[in-house]
């Protein structure tokens, strides 16, 4: 797969973190950037109920070949309670390729 050159690539797995990106993608593209949603977990269909574009993340995708599809140079990522979530990977394989990472956090007690 060819990259997409990706300026902002958004990861969420959790409704809480859904609702914080979901008019995302429209606003970077208003300022002239690309941002792509992957979606997993709750998460999914939540942006679904809610009519927000998002690629359902396949779960045997590991994280440097996302990486290489999207090329993004943001890594934005939404968690829910998972120490094992996909997102702790991006993070990491994304620190490896010095690509910035932002995580979203929408509660006090996280």
């Amino acid at each position: 797969m060819l990259a997409e050159d990706t300026d902002v690539l958004i990861f969420v797995e959790d409704p809480g973190a859904a609702n914080l990106i979901v008019d995302l993608p429209s606003a970077l593209s208003a300022e002239g950037h690309r941002g792509r949603v992957l979606a997993t977990g709750d998460a999914a269909p939540y942006l679904h109920a809610a009519g927000a574009g998002f690629d359902e993340l396949e779960l045997n995708r590991k994280a440097l070949e996302i990486l290489e599809a999207y090329a993004p140079r943001l890594i934005v990522v939404g968690t829910s309670e998972n120490p094992e979530s996909s997102g702790f990977k991006l993070v990491s394989q994304a620190r490896q390729r010095d690509i910035v990472s932002v995580g979203l956090v929408d509660g006090p007690a996280n």
